[in-house]
């Protein structure tokens, strides 16, 4: 069991990355993020529980703590068989142009405590921040979180080219699955995303899929109730 003050943080450079580690079997609980990969490749985060890891200065707003599994940078990696809960802001989160990942066969529950209701925790978090593409997000179960999957949160962030596969999504306030504002090229399939938009707040309402812009992104059998908007 890791119980600290600080993050569990694999960090390279972009110059010289971090390559073939292994984070296993641990619970991580009480830090201000769980697990971190940065500028990190071929790496595997297995079968790990992250959970009640919050930012301890919270008045500042900005969230850039509080979650259980974060990739920045980070490229080529497996996160598989984690269960990420009651953390205080996103379950996992990609960002800051994570490419190639494979997230898998992970549970999220109930994160997000420390935002608003309903506004900034999600379940599976492709961004905030710039370029995250190629990334695959299958077979994963999530619930109970502000969002549930999401890809994109600002115009100025370009999220491309990820493959959103057969997850199950539940009970979340907002949509199940949204593609927001910048994201782009995603294929979004087979996922079972019903009974989510319990909070029934704008722009998701009480919808399941939420496509703000109807940026190119591909939807295809998916289970839900879609609330498609216009550019």
């Amino acid at each position: 069991m890791v119980e600290r003050a600080s993050a569990s943080i694999i960090a390279g450079t972009p110059a010289a990355p971090v390559s073939n580690v292994e984070i296993s079997g641990l619970v991580v609980r009480n830090f201000e993020r769980g697990v971190v990969l940065e500028n990190a490749e071929r790496s595997r985060v297995i079968k790990n529980e992250m959970h009640n890891n919050t930012d301890k200065v919270p008045a500042d707003g900005a969230f850039n703590l509080a979650d259980g599994v974060v990739l920045i940078s980070a490229r080529f990696n497996t996160v598989s068989e984690n269960f990420s809960h009651d953390n205080g802001h996103d379950g996992f989160m990609l960002r800051d142009g994570s490419s190639g990942n494979l997230i898998t066969k992970n549970r999220a529950v109930a994160n997000g405590a420390q935002t608003l209701p309903g506004n900034n925790g999600c379940g599976i978090d492709v961004s905030p921040n710039g370029n995250n593409n190629g990334n695959q997000v299958v077979d994963n179960e999530v619930l109970r979180h502000a969002w549930g999957i999401r890809i994109g949160s600002s115009p100025t962030s370009a999220n491309f080219g990820n493959l959103i596969l057969r997850n199950t999504i539940h009970e979340n306030a907002r949509a199940g699955i949204t593609a927001r504002q910048a994201a782009t090229g995603n294929v979004i399939r087979d996922n079972n995303a019903t009974g989510n938009g319990t909070a029934n707040l704008a722009p998701t309402l009480d919808f399941d899929l939420f496509d703000e812009g109807l940026k190119d992104n591909t939807w295809e059998r998916n289970q839900g109730r879609a609330n498609f908007t216009s550019p």
